[in-house]
């Protein structure tokens, strides 16, 4: 059936690109749930963490939450968060663009729902489409690779560029 092997596709290219990172420092796993007389289809991504220092809790985290509504043939991202060790390598938005892909196969379109307010303004500069406060549609145009919007890569290209010594620095102090 085409509902099921768009949901086992959308999880193998998952699993391509976290599972390797999550083992590292998480046991984790995936849990499909059916409602609706299996017209709807939820996936969850949930991971623990391991190797904890004594007196410390385990930390639990829902990394990915993935909603497949097969009648409007749309896949829905209520929820993606990268456990501190996997940010800044853009595994949330390569694994956004992986789904995207897969459903886009199927003729699905993707929607990232429930977003924070910082999330949906990067979304929009990597120009996914608004389709109301709180929710924006993923297509082929969205930018999901280079670093539009990306905090920690903005450079000013006005400002002149220094070389500064370490030495330098030290010697003032």
């Amino acid at each position: 059936m085409k509902r099921r092997e768009v949901e086992r596709r959308v999880q193998e290219s998952i699993q391509e690109l976290l599972d390797d990172e999550l083992s590292v420092n998480h046991t984790f796993r995936y849990t499909p749930s059916y409602a609706d007389d299996r017209h709807r289809m939820k996936l969850e991504l949930n991971a623990m963490e391991k190797d904890v220092e004594e007196g410390r809790r385990p930390q639990s985290i829902l990394v990915l939450r993935i909603v497949f509504l097969h009648d409007l043939r749309e896949i829905q991202i209520p929820n993606i968060f990268m456990p501190d060790c996997m940010k800044r390598s853009r595994l949330g938005k390569r694994t956004i663009k992986a789904i995207h892909d897969v459903g886009a196969s199927f003729d699905y379109e993707l929607f990232i729902t429930d977003l924070t307010q910082s999330f949906f303004d990067r979304l929009l500069k990597r120009g996914a489409v608004q389709m109301n406060e709180s929710c924006v549609q993923i297509t082929a145009a969205t930018d999901l690779t280079s670093d539009v919007g990306s905090p920690i890569h903005v450079f000013d290209e006005s400002q002149e560029l220094t070389t500064v010594s370490i030495f330098d620095f030290l010697k003032d102090k």
